[in-house]
């Protein structure tokens, strides 16, 4: 039998700190409290159907895949490609298990909007797939880095950002062949390909969009020119 609501309640308000702070510590007592508490408030949302209950168990349900998220989006943008890929891979694995717990508890209750937040489970899950092929292509590991976008693109060809995926893909793609090139004994013409922008492109793997909202809490703005190109130094002296 779960628990009272309010000392559910309690629990989670309790834990919540723990995910903006996600220290090894803190990531082992979410790993060890959260599924309990989490199944408690999905049998008061089965019961109750809205209200607190349902705003709870929600809550709940997202709060660790959302951590190891914006934690592995963090580490992408500091470079370290090998703590990014761990922490993204978890993250899709819990937003995965979320996607599933949303889909059960949907279909024991009439709520329709339930169906909703299940579907959005599983588009973050995909999203978090998509942000890991930036730390494995930033870990030099581009044949995993193209099936995992392989993947996401078949995912997203009817629903999602199709064209920045294919995109990816093209990229990593292209710094395969350039890699093999090299391997198969032609670093002349493997150092001419790793010109193609696509090339270098792929070399230089950043957050999607939705990452960088995720780990900044913006999404990022347009792209600057540095103070003492030519262009802006033009600019700033016109007239003087």
């Amino acid at each position: 039998m779960a628990a009272p609501l309010e000392d559910l309640r309690r629990e989670l308000a309790e834990l919540a700190p723990l995910a903006d702070d996600l220290t090894p510590a803190n990531l082992a007592r979410l790993r060890e409290r959260l599924p309990a508490l989490v199944e408690d408030l999905g049998a008061h949302l089965v019961e109750r159907r809205r209200g607190p209950a349902r705003m709870h168990a929600l809550r709940a349900n997202r709060l660790l895949g959302d951590a190891l998220y914006r934690e592995g989006v963090q580490a992408l943008r500091a470079r370290d490609h090998g703590r990014a890929e761990r922490l993204l891979l978890a993250a899709g694995e819990e937003r995965v298990a979320a996607a599933l717990r949303l889909i059960g508890w949907s279909a024991r209750v009439a709520v329709p909007s339930l169906d909703n937040e299940a579907g959005e489970a599983v588009r973050e899950g995909w999203q978090a797939c998509w942000e890991l092929t930036k730390a494995q292509r930033g870990n030099g590991r581009w044949r995993a880095a193209e099936q995992a976008l392989k993947a996401v693109a078949a995912r997203v060809a009817a629903d999602g950002p199709y064209e920045a995926v294919a995109q990816d893909l093209k990229a990593v793609q292209a710094k395969l062949e350039q890699v093999d090139l090299k391997d198969s004994g032609h670093p002349v013409r493997a150092a001419l390909r790793g010109l193609r922008p696509d090339v270098r492109r792929a070399a230089r793997p950043a957050p999607t969009v939705s990452g960088h909202t995720a780990a900044t809490g913006g999404p990022p703005g347009p792209p600057q020119a540095p103070f003492f190109s030519s262009g802006n130094y033009e600019r700033r002296t016109r007239g003087r």
